[in-house]
């Protein structure tokens, strides 16, 4: 059931939940910039691994932007869904093991 009402007990979970997504983005950011700057060089799948953090946290970013848009009634023509063949295979891919 859609709550219309930024005070209302949904929109506040929301903020929250999108809050607590933000700043996990960060600091996967943060600690990715580190391992990948780092000595030794990361292996194939450690950089594998990091790449996968990162997309996942940038697919919640982008929830983030798109959810906010809608509740400010703003729309964007040229914004692809996060469902098709494309966030299919990306989910695909993220689920394969790092080996």
């Amino acid at each position: 059931m859609p709550d219309d009402n930024p005070e209302g007990p949904i929109s506040r979970l929301a903020d929250r939940l999108e809050a607590e997504q933000l700043k996990t983005g960060h600091a996967v950011l943060g600690l990715s910039r580190a391992m990948i700057e780092s000595e030794p060089e990361l292996t194939a799948d450690e950089f594998a691994h990091v790449a996968q953090r990162l997309a996942e946290c940038l697919t919640d970013a982008l929830r983030v932007a798109e959810s906010r848009g809608q509740r400010l009634g703003m729309s964007d023509e040229f914004a692809e869904p996060l469902t098709g063949p494309t966030a299919n295979a990306s989910k695909a891919a993220m689920a394969k093991p790092v080996e």
